[in-house]
């Protein structure tokens, strides 16, 4: 027996490919009697309009966060500092995160914001600290471990994650555990598990002044989210005996119960 487990973006964009009868075997797959788990509601949906199976009926089982490394920690002192990390490549989308805080700096002088990663669009963020003359004001790190990462997300008032598409995002999943509140694009998977109780989701496309407005809520309102509750949530939800004990039953009830 066959179980499909899947996490990938490139159903959403077809692959990057301009001929659909190139993709003709890979849609076949899932016209098979297959279990299939996707990790959100919103790559389900992907599938289902990529195969054209339109009745196709995922199991939904989200990512595992290590929970040994994202947690809360409450004995941090945290300022006026925001974080955002990826692998900076399309569909990511940071830059009008960064022209905000050009906006931001004049009421609020004290405000940071650290910038973690890698990827094709380094040198172009870069290049735009340059060019708005934040590199007082914004940090870009560059690589970092995974313990950075939590302990810079700990430092946070907010994680802010800009991008145009995400089937799942695990970065804004390790936010939570961390109980740090997320800043994110209203898109894909984020919107199954970011909420008002957790964080703040931003309007696709959505201008500098939006995303100044928003940072700005949070910079005013940082008092009103409770971060050891965001952290016990995130945790129950994404840490590995929840996700394990999901894909058993699916493995139990697909194959015969002697393999289990």
């Amino acid at each position: 027996p066959v179980i499909i487990t899947e996490h990938w973006s490139a159903y959403h964009f077809d692959f990057g490919v301009s001929k659909n009868n190139k993709l003709v075997r890979v849609k076949r797959i899932f016209h098979s009697d297959i279990s299939l788990i996707t990790v959100s509601k919103s790559l389900a949906e992907d599938i289902r309009k990529f195969s054209g199976k339109l009745t196709l009926e995922p199991i939904i089982i989200p990512n595992v966060v290590d929970e040994n490394i994202f947690m809360c920690l409450n004995s941090i002192v945290r300022s006026r500092r925001f974080f955002m990390v990826g692998e900076w490549k399309s569909p990511k989308n940071p830059f009008p995160v960064i022209k905000a805080f050009k906006e931001l700096i004049i009421n609020y002088p004290d405000i940071r914001l650290i910038i973690g990663g890698f990827g094709p669009q380094e040198k172009a963020i870069k290049r735009l600290i340059n060019d708005l003359k934040l590199y007082n004001y914004i940090n870009y790190m560059g690589s970092l471990q995974k313990e950075e990462v939590a302990a810079e997300m700990n430092k946070a008032m907010a994680y802010i994650h800009s991008s145009n598409y995400e089937t799942f995002s695990v970065v804004c999943a390790e936010a939570l555990c961390c109980g740090t509140p997320v800043i994110s694009s209203n898109v894909g998977g984020i919107r199954e598990f970011v909420n008002n109780n957790n964080g703040f989701l931003v309007k696709k496309d959505s201008d500098v002044n939006h995303w100044k407005d928003v940072i700005e809520y949070f910079i005013t309102n940082k008092d009103r989210y409770d971060r050891e509750e965001i952290s016990k949530d995130a945790r129950n939800k994404f840490n590995s005996q929840f996700v394990g004990k999901k894909y058993y039953q699916v493995i139990k009830n697909s194959v015969n119960p002697s393999y289990v």
